[in-house]
């Protein structure tokens, strides 16, 4: 009797086991997959920059003299004309003037000080026009002209502000710089003009991203590098067609870091695996498509 019972307890067992298989099978293999949709695709790259002034006017005093009185502090305002600092050279008083209209960034000495022509006393310049600095390394500079449409980006507290820029400089020679690694690297000096929307406060000495876009395609469809693989030289991707992997040949465009364009063989819409790799998966294997990019 307990013979029977065995045998009737692994049959079911394997029953069991026989259904969950089965049921896994028409579930289909679980892979991750790519919905593709149509959005514009930039091969970029990006570099640090800092907002300066587009004019500044140093101001320094002709003769050796003593430092008076100093009358305007750091951050003042002031109007062409107005007294900076007197000045007395041993005979007579003079007055230090400002030569333009604007704003104090640079204060340089101070009341009791000695002044003289080799060193400005302040500098000045007009807020509101401003220059972006950058230094691109000397493999990407060939990527920059003189014209380029750049994208901006400054931080802010819960999200960053984006606005567009123009480069208007480049320098002719490369300069030795540190890279954030701390290795020497050659780095061209290139200058900006930003857009600066009104809502954006921007002063010297701010720091920007500095987006460099070099290739562009409005409106494409893009799946990740690793959803395409190789066949006879040609390329392909599995899609997910009625529950099932059927391999579709595709013709490539622009390839940035993480994706590559495809222009031939694929419609908006449809799921992409993105690993083709993946262990069991084959033509015509049942699949479970986890949509990574509907997350």
């Amino acid at each position: 009797m307990q013979r029977k019972w065995q045998i009737i307890l692994g049959v079911a067992v394997i029953i069991l086991l026989g259904g969950v298989i089965f049921a896994q099978a028409m579930q289909g293999l679980n892979v991750d997959a790519h919905r593709l949709e149509r959005a514009d695709v930039a091969l970029s790259f990006s570099e640090d920059g800092k907002v300066i002034a587009r004019e500044q006017r140093p101001v320094h005093a002709l003769i050796s003299s003593r430092i008076e009185e100093v009358e305007v502090e750091e951050g003042n305002r002031v109007k062409e004309g107005d007294v900076l600092a007197l000045l007395d050279d041993g005979e007579q008083e003079h007055q230090l003037e400002a030569p333009v209209d604007g704003k104090v960034i640079k204060l340089n000495t101070e009341t009791g000080s000695m002044a003289g022509p080799e060193k400005p006393l302040f500098v000045i310049f007009t807020p509101g026009e401003y220059e972006v600095e950058t230094r691109v390394a000397v493999q990407d500079i060939h990527e920059v002209e003189i014209g380029m449409e750049v994208m901006l980006t400054l931080e802010r507290r819960g999200k960053d502000r984006e606005f567009s820029g123009e480069v208007i400089s480049i320098a002719p020679h490369a300069e030795e710089d540190i890279s954030p690694l701390g290795l020497e690297e050659e780095r061209v000096r290139v200058t900006v003009l930003p857009d600066i929307p009104e809502d954006v406060h921007l002063a010297p000495g701010y720091g920007v991203e500095v987006k460099f876009i070099t290739a562009e395609e409005k409106n494409a469809l893009s799946v990740p590098h690793t959803a395409i693989f190789s066949f006879k030289d040609r390329d392909y991707v599995f899609k997910v067609e009625d529950g099932r992997a059927s391999p579709r040949q595709v013709t490539t465009g622009l390839e940035t870091r993480r994706e590559t364009v495809i222009t031939e063989g694929l419609e908006e819409g449809e799921l992409v695996i993105m690993d083709p790799q993946r262990e069991g998966l084959d033509e015509g294997t049942r699949v479970a498509p986890h949509i990574i990019n509907e997350e």
